[in-house]
C-alpha cells in the first residue's frame, strides 16, 4: 500500500479527517497522477459529506487529457456517488468515460442510426476494450444480434441451458439500512444454504432492470430502448452511465461478464434476450410470458452462482421494497421483506449513509410513501403476497424465538445451523433504541407523530440467544 495512503487511512479512521486530508492534498502534489491517493482522498470527502469537493475535483480532472483508464472509472464511481439529487451535468460525466463506454455509446448511436455493419464491429471493440473473456464473446454478439433486423440469432443452439426446473431461493429484502443484513447473516449460518453476496441490480432499481422492462412492455420503441441499456448496463456493464444507480449496476455487470470465464453468464443473458424479442407485447398474456422468461433468467444466473449440493439459494437484496413488485421474477423464492421503526432507521441512515439527504420531512414522506406501495402491491398480486414474509427487524432481533420460527416457514433444520458464525444479535441489539441519543429529539418526535404505526415498542431486558 502506498504509505502516504496508509498514514491518511489511518488519521481518517482515528476520526482526524482533517490532518488525513492535509496528508493526502500533500501527497497529491507529489504524486499528482496516483490513483490510490485520489480514491482514498474521495473517500475523505464522502465521509465528512464534503461532495462539493467531490464534484469539483472530479469536474478539474474532466479538463485534464491525461488522465488514465483508472483515474476516469474513479472519478465517474464517485462523481455519481456525491451527487444527491443525480443532477451533474452530463458533459463532465462524457468526458470523464473510459474507452469501453465511449465506444458503447457509440455503437448505440449507429445501432439507432441504421449502421447494423458499423454498430456491430463496435460492439465486438467494446467487449474487447472491457475484457470480456473470449469464451463468452460469441454468445454477447448473439445477443446484441437480437437487436439487428437483418440477422435471424434464434437458430442458434442454447441447449446447454436447460429449462430446468425452478431452483428453490431465499431473498432477503429492505428499504436501505432496515436491518436486512442481519437477516441475511441469520440465514446464512445454515449449511443448507448457499449464500450468493453482493446485492445484484439486475431486477432491483432504475430504468434498466427488470421491473422497468415489464412496464414499457407494451412500448415497442421505448421497450427496445429500454432492453438495449439492460444489455449495456445491468448484465454487461459497459454502458454510459450517469448517475449513482446507474453506475453500481455497470458495476455490478462488469464484474459478472468478466469473471464469466465459460461463458455461461453469457448465454444466459443472451437465451433472455432472444426470447423477449419473440414476445408479441399486443397479446393480453404477454407480461406473463414476459414474467416467464425474467423467472427463466434467475434460475439459470442462480444455478450458475449458487453452484450444487444445497437446497436454497439466498440472495441479498436484489429487490427492493419499494419495487416489490419484481417478486414476479423470482419463481420459487421466499422473500423476507425487513420493516425496521422509523425512529431507528432515520438515524442509522443519517450516520452511516453518506448520500442521506438528512431532512427529516423528506424521510417521513418517503417511508410512507414506500410501505404504502408495498401494502398497495402485496394486496394486488397474489403470487407476491405469496412469496412475502414482513419481518420486524426489532423483533428479529431481539428473538429467538421469532428468527427460529421464520427459519422453519421455509423448510431450514434448526439444528443445521452454525449459531454466532455471522449473525451476533447482541451486537445488533444497540441498533434498535439508537434513536433515544439522537441529539435531534425534535425530528425524533416528528417522526414519532406522523409515522407512530409503524414505530415498534419492545419490552425492555436483554435480546435473547444467538
Amino acid at each position: 500500500m502506498n504509505p502516504v495512503v496508509f498514514i491518511a487511512k489511518l488519521l481518517r479512521k482515528s476520526g482526524k479527517t482533517e490532518l488525513s486530508l492535509w496528508v493526502l492534498l500533500s501527497g497529491m502534489r507529489l504524486m499528482p497522477g496516483s490513483v490510490p491517493l485520489f480514491r482514498e482522498y474521495f473517500i475523505n470527502r464522502m465521509a465528512t459529506r464534503d461532495f462539493d469537493a467531490i464534484i469539483n475535483m472530479c469536474t478539474l480532472l474532466s479538463r485534464k487529457n491525461a488522465n488514465t483508464e483508472s483515474m476516469k472509472n474513479l472519478a465517474t464511481k464517485f462523481l455519481a456517488r456525491a451527487s444527491l439529487e443525480n443532477d451533474v451535468p452530463a458533459e463532465i460525466f462524457l468526458s470523464l468515460r473510459n474507452k469501453y463506454r465511449t465506444t458503447t455509446s457509440e455503437c448505440l448511436a449507429l445501432l439507432s442510426g441504421g449502421g447494423i455493419s458499423e454498430a456491430r464491429k463496435s460492439f465486438v471493440e467494446v467487449l474487447r476494450l472491457a475484457g470480456i473473456p473470449d469464451a463468452a464473446k460469441d454468445s454477447w454478439c448473439l445477443a446484441f444480434d437480437s437487436f439487428l433486423p437483418t440477422t435471424d440469432s434464434g437458430s442458434n443452439d442454447t441447449s446447454n441451458l436447460q429449462s430446468d426446473p425452478s431452483v428453490s431461493k431465499l431473498v432477503v429484502s429492505g428499504m436501505y439500512w432496515s436491518g436486512s443484513g442481519a437477516i441475511y447473516d441469520y440465514l446464512r449460518e445454515f449449511d443448507q444454504v448457499a449464500a450468493i453476496p453482493g446485492e445484484l441490480r439486475l431486477w432491483k432499481e432504475g430504468d434498466f432492470c427488470l421491473n422497468s422492462l415489464a412496464s414499457r412492455l407494451k412500448n415497442g420503441c421505448e421497450f427496445q430502448q429500454a432492453l438495449q441499456r439492460f444489455l449495456t448496463i445491468a448484465v454487461l456493464g459497459t454502458g454510459p452511465v450517469y448517475n449513482w444507480q446507474e453506475e453500481i449496476a455497470a458495476d455490478y455487470g462488469l464484474r459478472a461478464a468478466r469473471n464469466d470465464t465459460d461463458g455461461r453468464y453469457a448465454q444466459a443473458c443472451r437465451r433472455f434476450l432472444e426470447s423477449v424479442h419473440s414476445l408479441d407485447s399486443k397479446k393480453s398474456c404477454a407480461e406473463n410470458a414476459f414474467a416467464e422468461c425474467a423467472t427463466q433468467l434467475t434460475d439459470d444466473l442462480t444455478r450458475m452462482w449458487g453452484g450444487t449440493g444445497k437446497d436454497l439459494i439466498l440472495y441479498d437484496n436484489i429487490v427492493h421494497i419499494g419495487n416489490i413488485e419484481a417478486v414476479r421474477f423470482l419463481g420459487d423464492a421466499t422473500v423476507f421483506c425487513a420493516i425496521r421503526d422509523p425512529r431507528s432507521n432515520f438515524v442509522t441512515r443519517w450516520y452511516e449513509n453518506p448520500r442521506f439527504h438528512r431532512d427529516v420531512n423528506r424521510y417521513i414522506s418517503y417511508y410512507r410513501d414506500t410501505l404504502k406501495h408495498f401494502e398497495l402491491i402485496l394486496s394486488i398480486y397474489s403470487e407476491v403476497s405469496s412469496k412475502v414474509k414482513k419481518v420486524s427487524f426489532e423483533h428479529f432481533i431481539a428473538s429467538e424465538e421469532y428468527r427460529d420460527e421464520l427459519a422453519i416457514t421455509c423448510g431450514l433444520d434448526l439444528a443445521r445451523r452454525k449459531k454466532g458464525r455471522y449473525f451476533k444479535p447482541k451486537l445488533s441489539g444497540k441498533n434498535i433504541i439508537n434513536y433515544q441519543t439522537f441529539p435531534d429529539q425534535g425530528a425524533i418526535r416528528k417522526i414519532e407523530v406522523e409515522l407512530g404505526q409503524y414505530c415498534t415498542s419492545l419490552p425492555c431486558g436483554e435480546i435473547h440467544g444467538q
